[in-house]
């Protein structure tokens, strides 16, 4: 018999409790529901995965959402999956779910000087192994997952360079996470505001009180944690700190726990 990975039994009993309420799913995806590759185009969703996650969709009472910093076509197609799921790309600057769409109003204006700025750090980096520059439309990202530490650090500095006159200025924010930099519009904007966006929409169809569960890895992530009710489940993946009460090791956990979850009386 498979042993149930620690903490889920934990999670599966706070999210159980309480009065009657939509239950509101919602998880990251890389680093939480997949595992991290050595690029970010060659991560895959193992179909085991993705069947638990869609028969946990079809429960009654039951909204399940993908919240990541990819855009909002990539993350979609990955999961494999459609309606009734809620999608949020570039950490929530576009969602759609629920028969409705968001895309926030900076995004479009802010694209020639993201698009600037991609070209200047691309040429930054150009000269350093393993540092690529990944173009996501409304902002880039500097991935170093295959380079080795002195490069790291070098390309991190050359992208920082590159834009730190228009971080400055407000113009743009610069975003940290797993290997990774990334350079957005500096919008009002995060996954805790996706995540009472998804809610609020959620409460809407189910005319009633909603309780969330949210699930991930990365530093992006506690926005969500922080914008969640006292009373509602935050699961951070890995061992880094956290202000989520709860904790899983890995992607294999979340699935235990999806698949604890789907298989609830």
């Amino acid at each position: 018999m498979t042993s149930i990975p620690h903490g889920v039994t934990a999670i599966v009993t706070a999210l159980a409790g309480g009065p009657p309420a939509q239950r509101l799913l919602l998880f990251d995806f890389d680093g939480t529901l997949a595992e991290f590759a050595p690029s970010p185009d060659v991560v895959a969703f193992p179909a085991a995965r993705r069947d638990a996650l869609a028969a946990l969709a079809a429960r009654e009472r039951v909204t399940v959402g993908v919240v990541s910093g990819r855009r909002l076509h990539d993350v979609r197609a990955r999961v494999g999956l459609g309606p009734p799921l809620y999608f949020a790309g570039l950490h929530g600057l576009e969602i759609e779910g629920g028969g409705a769409t968001f895309l926030h109003e900076h995004l479009r204006r802010a694209a020639p000087l993201i698009g600037d700025l991609r070209a200047r750090a691309t040429d930054a980096v150009a000269g350093l192994a393993g540092a690529v520059v990944e173009d996501k439309g409304y902002s880039f990202v500097l991935h170093t997952r295959q380079a080795a530490p002195p490069v790291k650090a070098a390309a991190i500095r050359a992208v920082v360079s590159a834009t730190s006159p228009f971080e400055q200025r407000g113009e743009v924010r610069l975003q940290y996470g797993h290997e990774m930099c990334e350079v957005l519009p500096n919008v009002p904007w995060n996954k805790g505001d996706a995540v009472r966006w998804i809610q609020h929409r959620v409460s809407e169809h189910a005319r009633g009180p909603v309780r969330t569960m949210y699930v991930g890895d990365d530093l992006t992530d506690e926005d969500a944690f922080r914008a969640l009710p006292v009373d509602d489940v935050p699961v951070v993946v890995g061992s880094r700190p956290s202000a989520a009460r709860h904790r899983l090791a890995d992607p294999s956990a979340v699935e235990a726990l999806v698949r604890m979850l789907a298989a609830m009386p």
